[in-house]
């Protein structure tokens, strides 16, 4: 039964104020640091890393939608949670006017916090490399490796995908200076690719198109 007694229990209207003002910062604050993960903190090194030739890049900012949600639901062999795609930024790599690559970073959850992971990608949406951003991983240097990246080179979402296991958790064949240690991250990276690869295409694809317009009109030309 309600009466004054309890009403003393009861926080304050100050109190209540304050606690949605603290909620409210919080949930902001996630929110800044989830699409913090998606960006590129210093642009400049990691692309001249992943591409030498670049002379200047441009970035494209996206919203996922809900159609492009349903679609990464339909063809990714393994679940994932809707907050993972939300605004993201994809950054166009040229030579002089020609486009010669995409950097997509990817925040994938890991043994020791978020791992970050600066993809490369060719304009046909194959994997080129990556670059850890941030990772505490400590078995980091067998997955940044030049067995492991030449075992993603090239590889597409739809070719990683077939060589999963049916429970999306195993892969056979991976390089053999990955440890049992290693594996979980090895696999982590790899469902990021397959993730990065497939999600570059339903949401940059039409933009990419128009880019690429010119240069492909100069080749039936030649």
């Amino acid at each position: 039964m309600f009466n004054l007694a309890s009403m003393k229990n009861m926080p304050s209207t100050g109190s209540i104020k304050r606690m949605i003002v603290l909620f409210t910062f919080l949930l902001i604050s996630s929110e800044i640091s989830a699409a913090a993960f998606c960006a590129l903190r210093d642009p400049i090194d990691p692309i001249l890393n992943l591409f030498p030739d670049y002379t200047s890049s441009r970035s494209l900012v996206r919203n996922v939608s809900d159609d492009v949600r349903r679609l990464l639901r339909k063809h990714l062999p393994f679940e994932f949670h809707y907050k993972e795609f939300g605004k993201h930024t994809l950054y166009v790599v040229f030579n002089d006017n020609m486009p010669i690559g995409l950097i997509h970073v990817r925040p994938e959850k890991g043994q020791w916090g978020i791992n970050e992971i600066v993809w490369a990608l060719d304009m046909d949406f194959n994997i080129i490399g990556f670059k850890f951003q941030r990772c505490r991983c400590i078995n980091k240097n067998e997955v940044e490796s030049t067995e492991f990246m030449q075992f993603l080179h090239g590889q597409s979402w739809e070719s990683l995908s077939r060589i999963l296991s049916a429970d999306a958790d195993d892969l056979n064949g991976l390089p053999a200076n990955i440890s049992d240690e290693g594996r979980s991250l090895a696999m982590t990276v790899i469902r990021s690719a397959i993730k990065v690869s497939l999600a570059t295409l339903l949401v940059w694809g039409k933009d990419l198109d128009l880019l690429l317009l010119p240069s492909k009109a100069r080749d039936q030309m030649d």
